[in-house]
């Protein structure tokens, strides 16, 4: 795995963001769309994104409970 640090921020590609949350990058895009992470967008135009989001991301996303990271929202509002 190969992340980036920049000014003490690590940054991770969508590939590795995919992995941790166990979804496919359609639905990383999908997110992205309606900003519910937001990607840091490198000179070169390629995503990078904070792992600080990617971690708030995860305590919402459990693949094996929820179907959406809407049904995830819900559920945990609930609780």
């Amino acid at each position: 795995m190969i992340s980036f640090l920049i000014v003490g921020i690590l940054l991770l590609k969508p590939k590795e963001v995919c992995e941790r949350l166990s979804i496919s990058y359609t639905t990383l895009r999908d997110y992205v769309k309606r900003g519910w992470i937001k990607p840091v967008i490198l000179e070169s135009g390629r995503w990078r994104f904070r792992e600080e989001d990617v971690e708030k991301l995860m305590g919402i996303v459990k693949p094996e409970d929820c179907y959406t990271l809407r049904s995830c929202l819900l559920a945990n509002a609930e609780r």
